[in-house]
């Protein structure tokens, strides 16, 4: 009689690395990040609230971007939070805020 033992071993995937922003407009926010080791998808979050509204671009060599798109508010801060998923494993989340809308640069006049 022989018994068979199969092992399925999951790792934990890494969690995103170096999460910076790229940049903004009214309604959306970029960032980008490296990610090492085998990852089927990332979750993205803006202030705690899951988003599928997301453009993710693969740069190569580990580098990802990604774009949160119709933020409801310009000008307001924004916390964007990263999740990398590897089967039903999930990585530390990392995050980042910043704040949406164009920068207005102060001019003075004097006459």
């Amino acid at each position: 009689m022989c018994v068979c033992v199969c092992v399925y071993v999951s790792l934990v995937p890494s969690k995103p690395e170096d999460l910076v922003y790229e940049s903004s407009t009214k309604s959306s926010m970029t960032v980008s990040w490296k990610q090492s080791g085998s990852v089927n998808y990332h979750v993205m979050k803006y202030n705690s609230t899951r988003t599928s509204d997301v453009s993710f671009t693969d740069v190569g060599s580990g580098n990802m971007s990604a774009t949160v798109n119709n933020l409801p508010t310009s000008g307001a801060l924004y916390c964007i939070s990263v999740t990398a998923v590897s089967g039903h494993l999930h990585s530390d989340e990392v995050e980042l805020c910043n704040y949406t809308g164009e920068q207005f640069a102060v001019v003075l006049l004097s006459f």
